[in-house]
This record gives C-alpha cells, sequence and structure tokens, in this order.
C-alpha cells in the first residue's frame, strides 16, 4: 500500500498583492518621483542649449577660442532664459502643496543652480573667459535664479490658498514678465562697441537675466580681454539677490499661516 503524496514544497504559494491606493488627500501623488523627475527635465535642457548652440561650429577641425566665444555668448544667454521661463513653467503646470510648496521651491533652487556650474567653469578653457568674469555669470545665475524661485514659492502660496480652480496662466505672464521687465530698456541704451562701456558697465542691461548674461560676456576685445566685470555688474547682481529676500519672507510665512488652516 502506498503512502500518501505529500504536499511539495516545489509548488508554489500564490499570494494576493494588496496596492494601497495614496493617502487621502496626497496632492502629491503625481510628484513621487520628484526631484528626479526635475532633475531629468533640467539636465536634459542643458545638453540641449549646450549641443544646438555648439551645432554651428561644426564637427571636425580646430576651433579656437574666438571662433567658440558667439555660441558660448548663446549657451550663457539661454541659460539665464531657462532659469527664469523653463523652470516656473514646469513648476506652475503641475499640482500645488497645502504648504505652498517653499520647501519644494528651495530643493529646486538647487537643482537648478548645481548642473549650471557644469555649464559656466568650462568656458575659461573654452571661451577664454577670465575666472571673474564666469564668477559673475555664476552670481548672476544664483541671484535671478534666487528672484524667480521667490517669486515662484509666493505664486505657488497664493495658489494654494485659493484651491485648484486657481488660474495658473496669470501666474506664468507674471513670471516672463519679471525675466523681460529690463530688455526694452536695454534695447534702447543700445548695443554699443568700441569706446562704449569700456570704463564701465550698463545697469540697464542688467535689468534682465539673458541680456544681463549677454552684457556680462560681450566682447570687449578693444579693451585687450574678450570680456570684463565692471562695478556697475556686481551691484546689479547684488540688488537682485537683495530684491528676493522680502518674497522669500512673505513666501514661507504665508506657507506656513496656509499649513496652519489645515
Amino acid at each position: 500500500m502506498s503512502e500518501p503524496e505529500q504536499p511539495s514544497d516545489a509548488v508554489p504559494r500564490w499570494r494576493p498583492v494588496i496596492v494601497l491606493p495614496p493617502p487621502p488627500g496626497d496632492r502629491w501623488a503625481h510628484r513621487r518621483g520628484e526631484p528626479r523627475v526635475f532633475v531629468l527635465l533640467w539636465t536634459t535642457f542643458l545638453f540641449t542649449a549646450t549641443l544646438l548652440t555648439l551645432t554651428g561650429l561644426g564637427l571636425g577641425g580646430y576651433v579656437t577660442p574666438d571662433m567658440y566665444r558667439p555660441a558660448a555668448r548663446l549657451l550663457m544667454v539661454t541659460v539665464a532664459a531657462g532659469i527664469a521661463v523653463i523652470w516656473p513653467m514646469i513648476r506652475l503646470s503641475q499640482d500645488t502643496p497645502d504648504d505652498g510648496g517653499v520647501p519644494r521651491t528651495v530643493q529646486d533652487l538647487l537643482i537648478v543652480l548645481l548642473p549650471a556650474q557644469a555649464v559656466i567653469w568650462p568656458q575659461h578653457w573654452l571661451a577664454g573667459w577670465s575666472y571673474p568674469v564666469l564668477l559673475a555669470v555664476a552670481g548672476l545665475y544664483t541671484a535671478w535664479a534666487s528672484l524667480v524661485g521667490a517669486a515662484l514659492a509666493l505664486s505657488l502660496r497664493l495658489i494654494s490658498v485659493r484651491g485648484r480652480s486657481a488660474a495658473r496662466a496669470p501666474w506664468m505672464l507674471a513670471m516672463i514678465a519679471i525675466a523681460a521687465a529690463g530688455a526694452p530698456a536695454a534695447l534702447l541704451s543700445g548695443d554699443g562697441g568700441p569706446g562704449v562701456s569700456v570704463a564701465h558697465g550698463r545697469a540697464a542691461w542688467m535689468l534682465s537675466p539673458a541680456t544681463a548674461a549677454y552684457e556680462l560676456v560681450r566682447d570687449r576685445s578693444w579693451t585687450g580681454q574678450p570680456a570684463a566685470v565692471y562695478r556697475e555688474h556686481w551691484l546689479a547682481i547684488i540688488w537682485t539677490a537683495g530684491v528676493s529676500a522680502p518674497l522669500w519672507f512673505v513666501a514661507a510665512r504665508g506657507g506656513r499661516r496656509v499649513t496652519g488652516l489645515h
């Protein structure tokens, strides 16, 4: 008489998999990949901007700094425009946290600025720009990123107060207005040339991020160096950073007030 068959351990034992839904009221469910998603988007933008601006140089032959410099100027301007427009465009197209998003915006600020350094500092060898000029470009990006970030945090705070139905397009238009506010003054002041802006910089060109980036790295070869930074430039950078301070204060206090209501 044969013995009864024992249950084999090789037989798979299926167990149900329970997938829990996001917690109720989790308005950040669509951003669970953050900050990796934003890092990917921003680095892709920087890489694409670098690739497109350098395409015109050709793939073969020796490229001198004089040949490369116009493409480098366009790259500096493109990155500045990306900080002022692309960043808020991404965040204003997403849902808004109840706390106004100040911590997230500060995180974004670091994500925007750190990869940008990889675009700035190699220009010392590629474009022949001096370290003070590149330091001024880094300071310019930091100042404008702080101002744009403060305005973004404040707009997200106000949107969170009004709820999901709040219109986001006006806030994006306000961001573009901030970025382009100084462009008319810069264009009206003229492009300059030999004999102009030799002894000093022009403050009007520092009122918008893109024109400011161009002003810092514009051709000043008649002075004996390809680019130069003057007192007016540094003052404009400091003022830009200073304007962002009260906006950060209002956004932070408003975010705590909103959080206390929930």
